[in-house]
């Protein structure tokens, strides 16, 4: 540690004073302590320095809505393995539930009007590898978009601002949910398999010699290719949240698999949302 560091510089100093060991002895030592020294130094600046950049990526990822909804949807299917996991009746479970539901519900307001987002981003032009590609991906953003159209309508009927079923219009919006899902791991599962191609061709041209442009094309592709692949789980881990979210009580699946799986796409969810450095 520091302290250790401190403590052996200033013997090595008395010891210089002294006027003991031969010159190239002290000049050993002297520059050993001065390594010591530095390291110690070194090592708790640099913790420092990371304990505050992680606490500033923290307040950013808390500062948008969308890592706050993430981090939210972290406790409440937390709340919900507690749920699945406990006795019915239990007073453990009965807080779990009321947790699971406030958390729920704040997530709602997260998610009002977001549908508008999805709407403009259409009028964003995005180049893709393949034509099936842009169907999926307009036929993922059409059921998202409907998604957070029938979200907001439960929303809007748990507080009685219009008439219906909050859960009814919860599980059509479920069901938007599911497709939204099954269309985003195609996509993802053809633009992992057309990198592929492009990486294997790319390693066929320059078979002979590759350049430092040609590597970082190729750390770019793998790099891509990890990113959809992690997008290809948390859609994968959504698919069966979404379906038993889509139907009625008696027919839905166990608290604790779905709880399970919602934390796992969730925690994917907060590591897309985290801050990434400049």
């Amino acid at each position: 540690g520091f302290e250790e560091a401190g403590c052996v510089g200033v013997e090595l100093k008395i010891r210089f004073a002294r006027g003991g060991g031969e010159g190239g002895e002290r000049e050993r030592l002297r520059s050993s302590s001065g390594l010591v020294l530095k390291f110690g130094l070194s090592g708790s600046a640099t913790e420092g320095m990371g304990g505050v950049e992680v606490g500033l990526e923290l307040s950013k990822l808390l500062g948008s809505t969308n890592g706050r909804d993430k981090l939210f949807r972290v406790f409440q299917y937390l709340m919900r393995i507690v749920r699945g996991s406990q006795p019915k009746g239990a007073l453990l479970t009965q807080r779990a539930l009321v947790v699971e539901r406030v958390l729920s519900t704040s997530r709602q307001t997260f998610r009002l009007l977001k549908w508008v987002n999805v709407i403009a981003k259409q009028f964003t032009p995005v180049v893709s590898a393949a034509p099936v590609v842009d169907v999926l991906d307009a036929a993922a953003d059409l059921c998202i978009c409907l998604f957070f159209m029938f979200d907001n309508l439960s929303w809007l009927a748990k507080a009685t601002i219009i008439k219906g079923s909050g859960a009814g219009f919860m599980r059509r919006a479920a069901r938007f949910w599911v497709a939204h899902t099954v269309f985003n791991v195609l996509s993802q599962g053809i633009n992992i398999y057309l990198i592929e191609l492009k990486r294997r061709t790319l390693l066929r041209s320059k078979l002979s010699h590759i350049s430092l442009e040609d590597e970082a094309e190729l750390r770019r592709l793998r790099r891509n290719q990890i990113l959809r692949g992690i997008e290809t789980i948390r859609s994968s881990c959504d698919t069966p949240v979404s379906w038993s979210l889509s139907q009625y009580p008696p027919n839905q699946l166990s608290p604790v698999l779905t709880g399970s799986l919602g934390v796992v796409s969730s925690l994917i969810g907060v590591y897309q949302q985290w801050p990434k450095p400049a």
